[in-house]
């Protein structure tokens, strides 16, 4: 009954995010607190009215909120963060075009979104200012931040396999580029370990690669059954 509770959360609402025992659940623009995967929700916070929240993370010492999106019936991007103590939005951030995806450093004061406009946008907080812009030509649309928070891994849209690593403070990037060439277009995942020295990547094709970060060479792979293509969602370590 646990799992299925929780498939359905992740089915219906979009997102569940995690943090010391503590379940968030987003329906509509109301975010649902639970402690434990069986117990009722201990509150529910409130989103910005016209807010639409697509991906959300907790800062590392979980008494914040991120949540990444779209004012409703706009291609306006919004960035929420909320306190998950008083569970009130305390500072919202439009930002010309929506976010495709965001990832918030391990020290928590800056936040990184990847908006349909292919820009890449860093912002600094709090009060959470705009501190860096920079083009994004390969349209990158998952995004994971390495342990150090200079490096960016970023899974794209134009390139066959591997992705691009940012290095944010040189504004470059470094394209990944596979040994067994994937004939898909599009990358569903992302993820690092926690020590940074392995990341994976998620294909549509039901294929994840396994990389050492330092080599930036593949060095495992798996595998689902065949037939069951991945759709979408996001890849954890």
């Amino acid at each position: 009954m646990i799992c299925k509770k929780i498939f359905l959360a992740l089915a219906t609402c979009g997102s569940i995010v995690t943090v010391c025992g503590v379940y968030l659940a987003s329906t509509g623009n109301r975010l649902q607190l639970h402690d434990g995967p069986v117990r009722p929700a201990d509150a529910t916070v409130v989103a910005g009215a016209e807010h639409d929240i697509g991906r959300m993370f907790f800062s590392p010492d979980g008494k914040q909120l991120v949540g990444i999106g779209v004012v409703r019936n706009s291609k306006v991007g919004i960035i929420d963060f909320w306190d998950t103590q008083s569970k009130k939005l305390v500072h919202s951030v439009e930002q010309p075009s929506f976010a495709m995806d965001g990832a918030l450093s391990p020290d928590g004061k800056r936040v990184v979104t990847v908006g349909w406009d292919k820009k890449i946008r860093i912002y600094a907080g709090p009060p959470w200012k705009l501190e860096h812009i920079f083009d994004d030509v390969s349209r990158s649309r998952q995004l994971a931040m390495f342990p150090d928070g200079k490096r960016l891994l970023c899974g794209t849209q134009t390139m066959k396999a591997g992705g691009q690593i940012w290095n944010l403070e040189t504004q470059k990037a470094t394209p990944l580029v596979a040994l067994d060439k994937l004939e898909y277009f599009g990358i569903k995942g992302v993820a690092v370990s926690k020590d940074g020295k392995r990341f994976a990547i998620a294909y549509p094709g039901a294929v994840t690669q396994i990389w050492d970060a330092e080599a930036a060479r593949v060095i495992g792979r798996l595998e689902i059954d065949e037939g069951k293509p991945v759709h979408g969602g996001r890849t954890f370590f």
